[in-house]
């Protein structure tokens, strides 16, 4: 099953779709639809959908989605239950309200943490860790980034990767980043490693230790295969 977070005519739709290596799925009959905006009047129907830069994350136990980050009148963050190829009801009860805006990217590590990217005052970037459904955070945490774009653990070895920009070698870069775990002082912190510079990255998938997946560039997109053991801050 793919599932897809869609932008219509009517608003935010949660769509799944069934899909099998022999034949090409048909988008106009998806296995399930869910619509996530509220009713509307016929005026705000005829309306364009509000803008927004949301996420979907899918639990690695394939037990739980959340979305995150739809633009207002909706909430910041909605979870699912997932039963065989059926997605449940899509509600915010027991969803963290972050204080600080609607996370820019969402991730769900190897040990069911939903973890939020939320920008602060500061113009940082923060992580904040949650264990749905508990709406109190177990982690805070600055990044130590300016800009997120995406972000995704990988299963083998529960690393937090991200994309985005921040600081690195005295200037500005893009690319692809390694969260680490450090301790500051006594206390928990996290440090952003540059990988590999990429222009404009948009979005990742973490395949395996040695193969994290990037989508990335203005004038064209490009999908490039960064292995990680090679040298921090180079090209894939």
């Amino acid at each position: 099953m793919l599932a897809t977070l869609c932008r219509e005519k009517k608003g935010w739709s949660l769509v799944t779709h069934r899909v099998r290596p022999d034949a090409v799925a048909d988008a106009t009959t998806p296995a399930q639809r869910t619509p996530l905006d509220p009713p509307r009047g016929a005026a705000a129907a005829a309306a364009p959908p509000s803008d927004g830069r949301p996420s979907l994350v899918v639990s690695p136990s394939r037990d739980w989605l959340a979305i995150c980050g739809l633009p207002a009148p909706l909430p910041p963050v909605l979870r699912a239950p997932i039963a065989g190829s059926r997605v449940g009801s899509v509600s915010a009860k027991g969803c963290p309200v972050p204080p600080g805006g609607r996370p820019e990217a969402a991730a769900i590590s190897v040990g069911e943490e939903l973890v939020l990217l939320l920008p602060e005052e500061s113009g940082r970037i923060f992580l904040s860790y949650f264990l749905p459904p508990m709406p109190r955070p177990l982690l805070h945490l600055d990044s130590g980034l300016g800009r997120v774009v995406d972000a995704g653990f990988c299963r083998a070895d529960g690393t937090l990767w991200v994309v985005g920009s921040g600081t690195a070698d005295g200037g500005r870069a893009e690319g692809l980043w390694r969260i680490d775990a450090v301790l500051q002082e006594g206390r928990q912190a996290s440090r952003a490693v540059l990988v590999a510079r990429l222009e404009a990255p948009r979005s990742l998938v973490a395949l395996s230790e040695r193969a994290i997946v990037v989508a990335h560039g203005r004038e064209s997109r490009v999908v490039s295969r960064v292995d990680p053991s090679r040298r921090p801050g180079a090209q894939p």
